[in-house]
């Protein structure tokens, strides 16, 4: 025999739809509670990763910043002391050049100042012949 639905096993039945429903709606606010709270801690979890990661970075920075100015200065003050030796090593090099050319020059003056000499005596010895012949 078919039953037939009544008004009041069409109310039981919605009441009990109900029922589920709220169950059901009460379970998956409960569940989307949690899984907010959780993305809620992950994300900031990640925010302070990220805040302590900058922070490193910005050490790291200024630590690679300091170093290098160090760096930069030893190198500026070893070229320094480089470029004044080798201007020490010129000027030495052209004080030597110029004594050499010096004492070039003094030799050069009395080679040729024999020459003139040995040539006077040449010339007075043939003037000197020339003359007791005649």
């Amino acid at each position: 025999m078919r039953q037939s639905w009544t008004d009041d096993r069409l109310d039981d039945l919605s009441h009990r739809m109900d029922d589920r429903f709220d169950h059901l709606e009460s379970e998956m606010t409960q569940r989307f509670e949690r899984i907010e709270g959780e993305m809620k801690a992950g994300f900031e979890r990640v925010d302070r990763d990220v805040k302590s990661l900058r922070g490193e970075m910005k050490e790291d920075n200024a630590t690679l910043r300091a170093e290098l100015r160090q760096d930069n200065a030893t190198l500026r003050a070893d070229l320094r002391q480089d470029n004044a030796a080798l201007r020490a090593e010129i000027g030495n090099g052209h004080a030597e050049r110029r004594a050499e050319f010096a004492a070039l020059n003094r030799t050069i003056i009395r080679v040729g100042g024999g020459f003139i000499a040995a040539m006077f005596g040449v010339v007075a010895t043939v003037v000197v012949l020339a003359m007791t012949n005649l």
